[in-house]
């Protein structure tokens, strides 16, 4: 049975914790000393099979969404502006 009683907000849930450590491994070297430090003692105590506090998960969620989660709205609104840009130019190339 699932707890539904912690709050959804930036935590990561303990099943997804293992895939966010990995991924978060990835993009390691690009983290400030702080966040760098944060995430070395999440992933050892991951790693130790400790399963992560409620504040640990709030914490490891938000440096997932600060280094790993791309795409938010200005992204999409520079690619279709660059797309367009490109469009235009097709149109008016050699005949």
């Amino acid at each position: 049975m699932q707890r539904r009683d912690r709050p959804s907000g930036n935590s990561v849930e303990p099943k997804e914790q293992d895939s966010v450590i990995s991924e978060l491994r990835d993009v390691a070297a690009k983290m400030s000393n702080d966040d760098g430090y944060d995430f070395k003692m999440l992933s050892k105590r991951s790693a130790d099979g400790e399963e992560l506090d409620q504040l640990a998960q709030r914490r490891l969620g938000e440096l997932h969404r600060k280094y790993v989660v791309k795409g938010g709205q200005k992204d999409i609104d520079q690619l279709l502006k660059k797309y367009s840009a490109q469009v235009k130019d097709f149109g008016h190339g050699k005949s």
